[in-house]
Parts: structure tokens; sequence; C-alpha cells
């Protein structure tokens, strides 16, 4: 039985009733992975104060059509602005489409600072990144070089660095087709199974995108 056809299995049986109970993981500044019990019940109001959070976006999220796939409505109905992380810089990550932040003394990250995420949609975004990604304060200003309380989504130190910078333009001009494609099977799941299922799926989801493109690749061959 593959993977998703197990997850789907223990998802008919109930087997994990706090299934849909959102968690988000969130890292302090030594990089420590905490774990929320969920939205909707507080932990996350201890811990920011508020409901609705500001996230600093430097990868592939900053593309709108990607961003509205993830978090289910689009970036022009949230609160967006520029923003420059300051001591990082960003690369690929080896044999993935998205990148990762590398510490650097005096790196500058572009990026964008959008404001007034839901619960919910913080619990999707912390799908989409999987458990390779954690949220945690860094040191961010706006345009105006004013420093901001900011939170993103940073590397557990699961992945690998490629060594290679990851420019948002180059990634739109290849890989976005193929990065729509994985966001949809994966979006698709959220609600139905876990994060540590999805993660342990990863490379299904990722075949299954690959397979739908090789379709759709077939079908435009043939049309033409």
């Amino acid at each position: 039985m593959s993977c998703l056809a197990s997850a789907a299995v223990a998802a008919a049986a109930d087997r994990f009733p706090h299934r849909f109970i959102p968690r988000v993981d969130i890292a302090d500044e030594n990089g420590r992975v905490r774990r929320s019990a969920g939205f909707g019940t507080g932990p996350l109001d201890s811990i920011w104060g508020r409901r609705e959070m500001r996230l600093f976006f430097f990868g592939s999220l900053m593309d709108p059509d990607l961003f509205a796939l993830v978090v289910g409505r689009p970036m022009s109905e949230l609160e967006v602005a520029p923003g420059r992380l300051h001591g990082y810089r960003r690369h690929k990550v080896a044999d993935e489409i998205y990148p990762i932040l590398v510490p650097q003394p005096g790196g500058v990250v572009e990026g964008l600072l959008v404001d007034g995420l839901t619960d919910t949609e913080i619990d999707r975004l912390q799908f989409f990144e999987g458990g390779e990604y954690a949220l945690r304060p860094l040191p961010v200003t706006d345009d105006e070089g004013r420093p901001v309380e900011v939170h993103a989504y940073v590397s557990t130190g699961i992945l690998k660095d490629a060594g290679e910078p990851w420019h948002l333009e180059a990634w739109a001009a290849t890989e976005k087709h193929r990065a729509l494609a994985q966001g949809e099977e994966l979006m698709a799941l959220y609600g139905k199974i876990t994060l540590a299922e999805m993660d342990a799926c990863w490379d299904e989801i990722k075949e299954r995108a690959e397979r739908r493109l090789r379709e759709l690749e077939g079908r435009s061959a043939r049309a033409g």
C-alpha cells in the first residue's frame, strides 16, 4: 500500500482524533523548536499576545499564485510591504525547488512582510512548509529601515544547502509550474492527513505532481 493510501485508511478509521486541530512549529532565537498544542485554544496568544501575525516571506511564497493556493485567499487581501532580512543569504535546497536561509554576516535578503494572517492561514502555511521549517523571530526592517516584529519559516536543520543562490525570477521561469502542481497535490491533503504523514509522503506527493505535469504536456503535444 502506498504512503498516501495508508494515510487515507488511517483518516477513514479516525485513528487520529486530533487530526484537524491546527498546530504550528515555533523556534526560539536559539533554534529550539517548540510545538503548540493548536490554534484556537490559547497557546499562541501567550507567545505573541495576538491572534493575527506578521510574517516575512523570502522564497516561493512571494509568488502571488502559490501564496493564494497555500493560504486560501489572495495576497492582495492582506497588508503586504517590502522587507529586508539582515545577516542572511538565500540558497537553494539540495534536490528541491525552494530556498533556505543561510547565516552570512552583512548579508541581506529582500522579501515581503505580510500582516493579518489568521490562525487557520498560519496552520495551512505550516502544513505546506512541513516539519523541515519552523517559525522563528528574525531581524527584519521595513522599506524605511525601521525594525519590525516578524517571524519567518526557517530550516530546522533537516534540509541540505545546495550552496547556490536562489532567485525568485529564475524560479518563476523554470520551476513555478512544478511548484504549483506540487502545491495543489499537497494542499488537497490539508485536514485529511497529519503533518508527520505529509512529511513521510512528500516524495510520493512530488511524484503525483510530476505525473500530472507529464499528462498535461502529453495532451498539449497531441493537441498541437
